[in-house]
């Protein structure tokens, strides 16, 4: 078999300018769009791909709600097939895997914010509820992130049981709560203030300070300790 010829690709120079230019300065230099057609790239290496781009962006906005998508939202987009959606849904998942090893345990979270960012990763694509309880030394290193529920409601359906078993086995001085609002604002409602003071309250008897409730959505979080909803509940 011969060499492949540039000329065999007519969108050869064109893509070759977008990488170096990505080689230069990274995505900094790039509109939104461009980002989504350098990424089509390698899920269509022989089409020109900034078509399909403008119109994704145009469908959803953003590239975060492109990479969240649902697949059949997708291949609505002419140009986009079966591998297009499985390349977009790894990159996701690729990019979800490198935060979480990132922040594994032993990583010091010892700031609202470094632990609000670590939580908005961790319920990347997440289309239904799920708690996590994350378990800190007393130097805040995490210790675990476990999860405790998916589908059901925040409230008195997670077991304070089970909560206080895990921070006893991993030998934890401090726990922070966290779950997620996959449609919508991350405002915590009263029965998540009245369950996280009652699950604060039963975890100081044994000895674990309970230093947060995150709430996750639309990108965003909500610490309830910031909000002031722990005010009154030592």
């Amino acid at each position: 078999m011969g060499k492949s010829n540039k000329k065999d690709n007519p969108h050869a120079k064109h893509r070759y300018r977008m990488k170096e230019k990505f080689r230069r300065n990274g995505l900094k230099a790039f509109e939104p769009h461009e980002m989504v057609e350098l990424l089509l790239y390698y899920a269509r290496p022989r089409v020109d791909t900034n078509e399909i781009a403008h119109d994704l962006y145009n469908k959803f906005g953003s590239v975060a709600k492109i990479l969240d998508a649902d697949p059949n939202e997708l291949q609505s987009v002419s140009g986009v097939g079966t591998e297009t959606v499985t390349f977009i849904k790894f990159f996701r998942e690729m990019f979800k895997e490198y935060t979480t090893q990132k922040n594994s345990p032993g990583t010091l979270l010892n700031t609202t914010e470094k632990i609000g960012e670590y939580l908005k990763c961790k319920y990347i694509g997440e289309k239904e509820e799920v708690v996590y309880l994350l378990c800190f030394d007393n130097t805040m290193k995490m210790l675990s992130c476990s999860e405790m529920s998916r589908g059901s409601a925040m409230g008195t359906e997670i077991s304070a049981r089970k909560i206080i078993e895990i921070a006893i086995r991993e030998n934890a001085g401090s726990v922070i709560l966290s779950h997620n609002h996959p449609l919508g604002y991350p405002s915590p409602s009263s029965d998540d203030i009245a369950s996280t003071v009652e699950l604060r309250r039963r975890l100081k008897l044994v000895g674990v300070d309970m230093l947060d409730h995150i709430i996750v959505g639309n990108n965003m979080y909500v610490s309830l300790a910031q909000s002031g909803a722990f005010m009154f509940s030592d």
